[in-house]
Formats: C-alpha cells, sequence, structure tokens
C-alpha cells in the first residue's frame, strides 16, 4: 500500500478514510432517526396543549445564524402529566432562513389544542407531527450511496488501481 508506485492511492486511501467514518456515524443516527419517525406513526394520539412556541435563533457553524422552532406542549398519559418539545423527527433542526421555522411556530400558538403522538412503552416520547420520515429516507440514500463511492476508492487505493 505506502510504495512509491502507488502513491495517489496512498493519498486517496488517507484522505478518505475519516470521511468514511464521520459518514458512518452520520448514517448510523440518520437510520436510528428515521427507525423512531416510521415508529411514530403507531404511536398513540391524545390531545395536548401548547404551552409556549417561539423561534430560537443562535450563531452555527460557519458564523451564520441558524433559526429552530421551539414548541413547547403538555399532555397526558395513564393520568400522568408530560411535557414533550419535538414537532417531528424530521431531517431539519434548524435554518439559516427564518421562513420555515416561523412557518413550524404559526402552526402551533401558545394556548392551541394540538394533537401528540406518544410512545406508549415510553410516554416521555412524543411527536406533534409524523412528518420527516421521507425526508431522512432520502437523506439516509443519498448519503449511504456516497458511503460506498468513498469505500470503492479506498479499496481502489489500497488494490494499487489510482497509483
Amino acid at each position: 500500500m505506502f510504495e512509491p508506485q502507488n502513491l495517489g492511492g496512498t493519498i486517496v486511501t488517507m484522505v478518505t478514510t475519516p470521511f468514511i467514518a464521520i459518514l458512518l456515524v452520520i448514517i448510523i443516527v440518520l437510520v436510528r432517526s428515521l427507525r423512531r419517525a416510521t415508529a411514530s406513526t403507531r404511536w398513540r394520539a391524545t390531545d395536548g396543549r401548547v404551552l409556549s412556541s417561539g423561534v430560537n435563533s443562535h450563531y452555527g457553524m460557519h458564523h451564520t445564524m441558524t433559526f429552530e422552532p421551539q414548541v413547547v406542549y403538555e399532555y397526558q398519559s395513564g393520568g400522568q402529566l408530560y411535557h414533550g418539545e419535538r414537532v417531528s423527527f424530521g431531517v431539519t433542526a434548524g435554518t439559516s432562513s427564518p421562513d420555515w421555522a416561523d412557518r413550524v411556530v404559526a402552526r402551533y400558538p401558545p394556548g392551541s389544542s394540538v394533537q401528540v403522538f406518544y410512545d406508549p412503552a415510553s410516554p416521555s416520547e412524543a411527536v406533534l407531527e409524523h412528518s420527516g420520515a421521507m425526508g431522512l429516507k432520502i437523506l439516509t440514500t443519498v448519503l449511504t450511496a456516497v458511503e460506498l463511492l468513498l469505500v470503492a476508492l479506498v479499496v481502489l487505493g489500497l488494490t494499487g488501481h489510482l497509483g
């Protein structure tokens, strides 16, 4: 692998390997979220009430402003009161444009009644929307394809086909 005649393959392998590891972690997190989003379609529904809603802004990576909807709601299960903050298991947690966050928050004004979907096995796990599964599927598929291409590059580099 580290022979002078395979220098190109060695460089590709060394540069690509960290990206493969990082991307694998991201894919694992996305698959877990996708499973939870899919499972949430079978969760029980109950009535709830929005306690507060607003757009949270902060500086994210690369010093850009990120806007996130923040919705706090309450609901009951088995006579016990729970509080939730998750709107959905969607891909987007925040964006650089406040419009999306404003639209989410507008659907949930404080004091309004909402339908809450909660996990009967763990009632503290809840969402307001089942949306997000399709976006997660698409993103997971695309990132898996990129991961496979990177692995193929490493294999070609290790076997000397890029040198």
